[in-house]
Parts: structure tokens; C-alpha cells; sequence
């Protein structure tokens, strides 16, 4: 399994459930969503597959205006690896 994060930009906040079906769909599960003044911070364990599938496929809603992929592996703490 891979860990994705995502930092996305909607139109209007209520095309989320719709990202949220997509991730469901493609086979990925969400672990943490924040979600603010049409911003996402999206954090998601895919299987390792179809892991470049997610970003592709979040940007092809009309609603979602940018999507930028976050390392996750920077942001780990430094014990873990």
C-alpha cells in the first residue's frame, strides 16, 4: 500500500462527496480529509497499482480547479521508515 496526499482546489465545496466516491472506486482509502474555504487537504492509502491513477482522475472533475500531490515522505517523523 502506498500513502498519497493531496492538496486540491474545488469550485464549490459540494462536489467532495464525489472525490471521496472516486477514491472509493479506484480502491483507495481515505485516512484524514480537511476541508475549508474550497481547499482539501486529502490523505489516501491506495494500493500500489493504481496509486498513479488517483491524481489523474481527482483532476478530471469540471469542479476541481487544482490538484498538487504533497510528499508524504517528508513529513514523516524521523524514527519511522
Amino acid at each position: 500500500m502506498k500513502t498519497l496526499r493531496f492538496d486540491i482546489h474545488l469550485r464549490r465545496m459540494e462536489v467532495l462527496p464525489r472525490i471521496l466516491l472516486l477514491i472509493a472506486r479506484l480502491g483507495g482509502t481515505v485516512q484524514a480529509v480537511r476541508a475549508a474555504d474550497g481547499r482539501v487537504d486529502l490523505t489516501i492509502e491506495t494500493p500500489d497499482e493504481v496509486a498513479h491513477r488517483f491524481g489523474p482522475q481527482i483532476g478530471r472533475i469540471v469542479e476541481v480547479t487544482e490538484v498538487h500531490p504533497l510528499d508524504v515522505a517528508a513529513e514523516a517523523p524521523a524514527g519511522d521508515a
